[in-house]
């Protein structure tokens, strides 16, 4: 295959993994404006219904939440890896680093600046916003269910602790999962620079 060939087989991938990205990109932020909404919502109008209607309706809005979760760490899956695969076709093409940058080839995805630091600690970052989104989501629902059940049947039933309890081993679960996403992606960075440094 020569040099032209090549160039266009890489410009073809270039392209059809961009699109997937902004794909994926718009899915992401499409259920991060609609569920907390939706999420709300519940609250104001459903919290009005019935202690069984809450019960139910409750339990239903957790398991949505739950699996628009796993949808949505599937799809950072995918979406990490689709920027390891732009940033290595941007190496392979050759594409022009920033000048104030130490990588020797640059790009769109290469040069995605570095997760923001506040006083030393590093507070800015997709999966940080993602998780607390993804926690009150959760909570709200959880809270119709929990209220139903205060009222159903046990009356001594303290929601705000239960609340407080889950939300955080939700919200732990969800930073774990970006922990584990961020250990594969280090390895795969890592790979990408030993075979620019190869030459390859």
């Amino acid at each position: 295959m020569d040099k032209d060939q090549q160039f266009e087989k890489y410009k073809l991938d270039y392209e059809q993994a961009s699109i997937y990205f902004h794909e994926l990109h718009e899915v992401r932020f499409k259920l991060l404006a609609f569920l907390p909404t939706l999420s709300a919502l519940a609250i104001t109008f459903l919290q009005k219904m019935n202690s069984i209607q809450q019960i139910l309706l409750g339990a239903t809005g957790v398991v949505a939440v739950f699996g628009f979760t796993i949808y949505d760490q599937r799809n950072t899956q995918i979406y990490d890896r689709l920027t390891r695969r732009l940033k290595f076709i941007e190496k392979l093409i050759g594409f022009d680093a920033l000048q104030s940058s130490k990588s020797k080839w640059g790009g769109t995805f290469t040069d995605r600046p570095p997760r923001r630091k506040v006083l030393g600690i590093t507070l800015i970052w997709h999966d940080l916003g993602i998780a607390f989104i993804y926690t009150l989501s959760f909570l709200l629902w959880l809270f119709l269910l929990f209220d139903g059940i205060q009222q159903l049947c046990f009356p001594c039933l303290n929601k705000w602790i239960l609340l407080a309890i889950f939300g955080v081993l939700y919200f732990i679960a969800l930073m774990m999962l970006g922990y584990i996403n961020d250990k594969e992606n280090g390895r795969i960075d890592e790979l990408i620079l030993k075979d620019a440094e190869n030459g390859g």
